[in-house]
């Protein structure tokens, strides 16, 4: 299977995004109910987007295409 140019624009696009837990700093342990203020729907959204993140890595990485 091969994916079209545009595909493989939106998964480098979004594979360059940070996850959150990236954005911690000085190692400090990520607790995602703490990021969001302990909205649990916004917590929930943020690992759907950590979640794209990492499957578009996933796919990139799989297919050998660079994205950094």
């Amino acid at each position: 299977m091969e994916l079209s140019k545009e595909v493989i624009h939106l998964l480098k696009k979004n594979a360059q995004d940070e996850t959150r837990p990236e954005c911690v700093e000085d190692g400090e342990y990520f607790i995602p109910y703490d990021w969001f203020g302990g909205n649990m729907d916004d917590a929930y959204n943020g690992g759907v987007e950590d979640g794209a993140i990492h499957l578009s890595r996933t796919i990139l990485d799989d297919l050998g295409i660079e994205y950094k």
